[in-house]
């Protein structure tokens, strides 16, 4: 897993978006605390190579999103399901 280390934090538009497309991408990201007005999110602060970085995780989705992801899961899951099911007895009963 990579990571990277951002030195300016305020300099980066749609911070929050930023900070899912690298969790997503399985890439640490490490934000140097210079000047650095922290997110309401709680960071954990890690020593490397003797400079402080802070952590950010991304926010929970929570409330109407959350319903929303769910809802999607839950109804391709089941379209997967029932376009799958005719292969797999056509499989089974072949064997």
């Amino acid at each position: 897993m990579g990571e990277i280390f951002v030195c300016s934090w305020e300099s980066i538009p749609k911070q929050m978006e930023f900070c899912w497309s690298v969790k997503t991408a399985g890439i640490h990201l490490r934000i140097l605390p210079i000047g650095l007005n922290i997110p309401t999110q709680v960071p954990s602060i890690e020593m490397i190579g003797g400079i402080p970085t802070i952590h950010l995780s991304p926010p929970a989705i929570v409330g109407v999103d959350y319903w929303i992801k769910r809802s999607f899961d839950l109804v391709f899951s089941g379209l997967f399901l029932l376009l799958a099911f005719p292969i797999l007895i056509i499989n089974c009963s072949s064997n």
